[in-house]
């Protein structure tokens, strides 16, 4: 993600969504597009045609070929005029806005694999090995430890395909993350226990944290709520919230090494969602330099500078919080790539 030797991006999402007049607007992707290598749906399944699905503009942007193969979203589709529930929610500024939960999203991006000329100039995630270095050092010796994730939806694995229960099943963010901790230290000796709850916020998380952290006394626990946080939870009750929620772990095992995972953020076109999500990474470091072995990685710097390069419909499984394949692997690596 953050450095390509061939500069190749493999499968970047697109969301085919036409504008009123029932045109597409072609459309940059992460990187300066150079060429593209081929098309295809959201499964890896079928291949369009270059010149007849899309084509690469004078100016190198993607363009989607209306009439063509690919299936577009009309825009009366994603700004319905009709409330369904479950459907859509309200649109900031009025009107009304796409929300899916059944795949929709999922189905209806394509993903493009491309050359491009530049290097990632986005933020690089700050090795932090040395703020987990006891569970690390066990994972090495290959004793056996376990690995405790806590948090909202996202961290539960929504809108993850695999979660989904669709092609091409990519894993969700904390089975990829200990999956690369067991492969990097061939240890098989690693307790995967995720006990995350969709919908909840960092104060459910403190007043469950001794049914949900305290019996299974991890050697690491990744902490990330605050999605749901943002119209509830002020940044300093936030903080105070996880460092409860750490004094939990520490009491089950003292030497529980954690790592913060800031939030990534909502969409800002649907009411009543956007908050105070991007003022909790501020608290989230305050809490690593007051505690020692608290590593941070921080998502929402990282969805701020993706969506100055990609649409959030882009890279969304339900267009209101939930990440699609492309965003559950950028959480992935920003995460792996702070603690190892």
């Amino acid at each position: 993600m953050f450095t390509n030797k061939d500069n190749i991006m493999q499968n970047e999402p697109v969301y085919p969504l036409l504008e009123k007049d029932g045109t597409f607007t072609p459309l940059g992707l992460l990187f300066p597009i150079k060429e593209i290598i081929k098309v295809t749906d959201s499964a890896f399944e079928k291949e369009y045609i270059e010149g007849v699905d899309y084509e690469l503009t004078s100016d190198g942007l993607l363009k989607i070929i209306v009439g063509g193969a690919i299936p577009c979203v009309p825009y009366g589709a994603y700004y319905p005029d009709e409330l369904v529930p479950g459907e859509a929610f309200g649109r900031t500024g009025g009107g009304l806005i796409m929300f899916s939960e059944d795949g929709r999203f999922h189905k209806s991006q394509i993903a493009v694999t491309y050359k491009y000329d530049g290097q990632w100039d986005g933020p690089l995630p700050e090795n932090q090995s040395k703020k987990i270095n006891r569970f690390l050092e066990k994972a090495e010796k290959k004793d056996a430890v376990t690995v405790l994730f806590y948090g909202d939806s996202i961290t539960v694995g929504a809108n993850a395909s695999s979660f989904m229960g669709l092609p091409p099943y990519s894993k969700t963010w904390t089975e990829q993350v200990t999956e690369v901790i067991e492969k990097k230290y061939d240890n098989h000796n690693i307790k995967y226990v995720n006990t995350a709850v969709g919908g909840t916020t960092s104060d459910w998380g403190l007043q469950e944290a001794n049914e949900r952290v305290f019996p299974y006394q991890p050697d690491v626990m990744f902490l990330a709520f605050g999605m749901n946080c943002g119209g509830a939870v002020t940044p300093e009750g936030f903080k105070e919230n996880l460092k409860g929620i750490i004094s939990v772990a520490r009491e089950s095992n003292p030497k529980c090494d954690v790592v913060l995972i800031s939030t990534s953020l909502p969409n800002k076109d649907v009411a009543g969602f956007m908050g105070m999500q991007p003022l909790y990474i501020e608290k989230i470091r305050e809490i690593a330099e007051e505690l020692d072995h608290v590593a941070v990685a921080d998502m929402t710097g990282m969805h701020q500078y993706l969506l100055t390069k990609k649409r959030f419909c882009d890279m969304t499984g339900n267009n209101v919080n939930h990440p699609n394949d492309f965003l559950v692997n950028v959480y992935a690596d920003t995460v792996i790539k702070t603690i190892l």
